[in-house]
Parts: C-alpha cells; sequence; structure tokens
C-alpha cells in the first residue's frame, strides 16, 4: 500500500463525502472530475483548499475548517479591503 507524507491529505479541504453511484462515476470519469474539482492529484502544486469544487449551486471552494466559501479566501480579503479602502475616502471627503 501506497501513503502520503503531504499534511493537507485529511483535511476537510481535500475530502468530500459520496454516495457509491457518485464515488463510482468520480473513479470512472476522472478526466472529467478532476476538471470539476472532485479528484485532486497527489502531485499538484495547489493545496486542496485552493481547488474549486463544482457543486450544484456553482463553484466552490472547501475550506481547511470543513465550510464552503463561494470566492477564494484572499479575494474576499482584498475585495473588504479595497471596499474599507473606498470608505474611508468617501468619510474623508465629507469631512
Amino acid at each position: 500500500m501506497g501513503g502520503t507524507c503531504r499534511a493537507d491529505t485529511n483535511y476537510p479541504s481535500n475530502l468530500v463525502h459520496l454516495c457509491h453511484s457518485c464515488h463510482e462515476w468520480v473513479e470512472s470519469n476522472r478526466t472529467q472530475a478532476l476538471a470539476d474539482g472532485w479528484l485532486i492529484r497527489q502531485a499538484s502544486p495547489l493545496p486542496p483548499s485552493d481547488v474549486l469544487v463544482l457543486l450544484r449551486f456553482g463553484s466552490s471552494y472547501l475550506t481547511d475548517q470543513g465550510g464552503i466559501a463561494v470566492e477564494h479566501p484572499e479575494d474576499a480579503a482584498i475585495r473588504w479591503a479595497a471596499a474599507d479602502m473606498s470608505g474611508r475616502a468617501r468619510r474623508d471627503r465629507a469631512a
């Protein structure tokens, strides 16, 4: 049996609960499963939390804490920082 030394192998962002028939589909359609984020190569340079997963309501990221993020956390932080700076600029002009 093989193994891995990657710490993120058992992170929640790398785990998806599938029924038996969905698991069979992923294993039988590996190219599409890779494209949809249902399967991640061990040699992937990306951590699992950086892989978009196609879900029934759209593509999302699985977080290391076991949640779902619609946008990448880094993108959200940049957007919020920009919004905060924009709000400060408006307040400064109004003063």
